[in-house]
């Protein structure tokens, strides 16, 4: 006998008592053996698979695995059967054994699920064993304790994180490089990742890491390959697209009188001539994340997914003296299409630009559709339609939120800008971590200095998007010159996405970049 099963024994003892792990060594030692068979002396076995249970977390249900052999002659087929069972919580009986079938011999084959499928109230984590009783016709009862199994079942979190600094297009004028997307994108990781559980699925895509991952193509495959291999159907089971990059507002048609705006993500190797196959459009993006069917659903865009605002910055007269110049801020995510080229608002009529709803609309009826399916999505974007996402260096001091923007950054403060949006959004989840838990400092390169002292660390998005908001309109209020954006809730399902519980690490700041 080794050592792994002397071990197993003295376990079983310690937690289900001595006849229960009389039983138990039996089974585990034939398991061991590969003999659990019926025999001329033996000639009932229960016989349970290396994980005699397991956990169905779509239902929060237990499904045991185990068969039942039966010796019988070439003369005399096998006897039919039934069985009782009784769960086990860390050597604690949960129910007296229950008989699911009425004392009546229905079974008749070796695999009863396969027959009549059994499920049993999963009640959280711990150490389970199941004790089955067969009853089979002409033969005394046979009781089998499974070997005890540690179980648990948590909230499955998958996240696509994008950010797009760099655009690179070799046939055409490509987009304006923006500063700290891909930074944005790294911070939104890096909170994931220090709070979520160990098993969450984060996938960073930046353009540091090189343009393969960050096509139409790739991002919206991953998604569909995602829909197609994971079931996020538990209640707290959620999905999270994070992007920050240029938005595009664009159309086909320059100066027709039905010209509709399509509003699209870019990406990195975005073609203005190509609008439809080098961007992703709002609509297919929110068709593919619908598909998911996740309990929970969670897009952040940290770029002017609807924004239509033409805010040029009159200067002094051109060199030709024949107007103002208009110039755009260079911290602005977003760019306009027309006609295959990239275009000045200023050259789109103000009346095509009021026809641009239908994209927008698109949210709140995706968000409609969700709630009719038992799901809960919000959709939060960082600028409205009146108003431009910006991008720059952001703090908090003691009069609050403070941005400069990435025109005006000095080249030390350029190394730590972040999108106003995520960066005021992501203060805003630290600021929900209980006092002493971890805090990477590599999230915004500084952390709040004051954090709530619930003893439960979780993450609530709709909350931290609420109290950022507060922030930025109050940075509005106080120098309204400056005409900040003005974060948005593009659409949400009547139920509240639920907080997501995170697996903190305790002690100081740290660093999770690896």
């Amino acid at each position: 006998m080794n050592g792994e099963v002397v071990s197993r024994i003295r376990a079983l003892i310690g937690r289900l008592g001595i006849w229960a792990a009389f039983l138990a060594v039996f089974a585990s030692l034939a398991l061991a053996d590969g003999n659990c068979e019926a025999t001329v002396n033996r000639p009932i076995a229960v016989c349970f698979a290396e994980k005699p249970l397991t956990v169905d977390h779509c239902n929060r249900t237990l499904v045991p695995h185990f068969t039942v052999q039966r010796f019988h002659s070439d003369q005399v087929g096998p006897p039919s059967y039934y069985f009782t069972y009784q769960l086990l919580l860390n050597g604690n009986p949960l129910s007296e054994p229950v008989d699911a079938f009425q004392s009546k011999p229905v079974l008749t084959t070796d695999d009863p699920a396969g027959q009549v499928p059994l499920s049993i109230d999963f009640h959280g984590t711990g150490s389970y064993a199941i004790r089955i009783t067969v009853h089979a016709e002409s033969q005394p009862p046979v009781t089998e304790i499974s070997p005890p199994i540690n179980l648990e079942d948590h909230a499955q979190v998958w996240a696509l994180v994008v950010g797009i600094s760099h655009y690179s297009n070799p046939s055409h004028v490509a987009l304006d490089d923006l500063f700290h997307a891909d930074s944005d994108a790294q911070s939104v990781r890096d909170l994931l990742k220090t709070y979520l559980p160990s098993d969450a699925h984060i996938d960073l895509r930046t353009s540091r890491d090189g343009p393969q991952g960050l096509t139409s193509g790739a991002i919206l495959g991953s998604i569909d390959q995602i829909g197609r291999t994971e079931s996020l159907c538990g209640d707290d089971d959620m999905f999270i697209f994070y992007f920050s990059g240029h938005g595009i507002v664009g159309a086909s048609r320059q100066g027709s009188p039905g010209q509709v705006f399509g509003h699209y993500l870019s990406t990195e190797d975005f073609d203005p001539q190509k609008l439809q196959t080098t961007s992703i459009n709002i609509v297919d993006l929110l068709t593919r994340l619908y598909l998911l069917r996740a309990k929970n659903l969670l897009v952040i865009l940290d770029s002017c997914f609807s924004g239509v605002y033409r805010r040029p910055i009159p200067q002094q007269s051109a060199a030709n003296g024949k107007g103002p110049k208009a110039v755009r801020r260079r911290s602005a995510k977003v760019e306009y299409v027309v006609n295959g080229a990239l275009v000045d608002p200023l050259e789109i009529g103000t009346g095509d630009m009021a026809k641009q709803d239908a994209d927008v609309m698109a949210f709140q009826m995706y968000a409609q559709m969700t709630e009719k399916s038992g799901f809960r999505a919000l959709y939060l974007s960082a600028a409205g339609a009146d108003h431009e996402a910006e991008e720059g260096f952001v703090s908090y001091d003691g009069d609050g939120l403070e941005f400069i923007r990435s025109d005006e950054e000095t080249d030390e403060q350029k190394q730590r800008g972040h999108g106003l949006y995520t960066y005021s959004l992501i203060w805003n989840l630290l600021q929900q971590i209980p006092s002493g838990e971890a805090i990477p400092s590599s999230v915004l390169g500084a952390v709040p200095d004051h954090t709530t002292a619930r003893g439960r660390c979780e993450l609530d998005f709709f909350s931290a998007y609420t109290n950022a908001t507060a922030d930025i309109n109050r940075l509005r209020k106080r120098s309204p010159e400056r005409d900040v954006q003005t974060p948005n809730v593009a659409g949400r399902t009547e139920q509240e996405l639920p907080a997501v519980v995170c697996a903190a690490r305790a002690g100081g700041a740290t660093d999770v970049r690896h």
